[in-house]
């Protein structure tokens, strides 16, 4: 009986998830440069992503009017 297609595809997802993780994994303990590249960039995005975050919460509200505001 033939496996159905559904799960080929999730197993074949699986694996391809588990051996970038296992290859990240083994980067991620040698630290070499381009892990410190990655961290670097990765901190990057991240502290860019909460300034974001904060910037909206603070001035999100004046934004928003002064776009509707444009209309009238």
């Amino acid at each position: 009986m033939e496996e159905p297609w559904g799960f080929v595809f999730i197993s074949r997802l699986f694996d391809g998830l588990r051996s970038f993780c296992v290859d990240f994994m083994q980067d991620w303990k040698a630290n070499d440069m381009r892990l410190a590249v990655f961290k670097i960039l990765l901190s990057w995005l991240l502290l860019s992503l909460i300034a974001i975050h904060i910037a909206w919460k603070v001035y999100g509200t004046t934004v928003n009017d002064m776009y509707y505001r444009q209309g009238e």
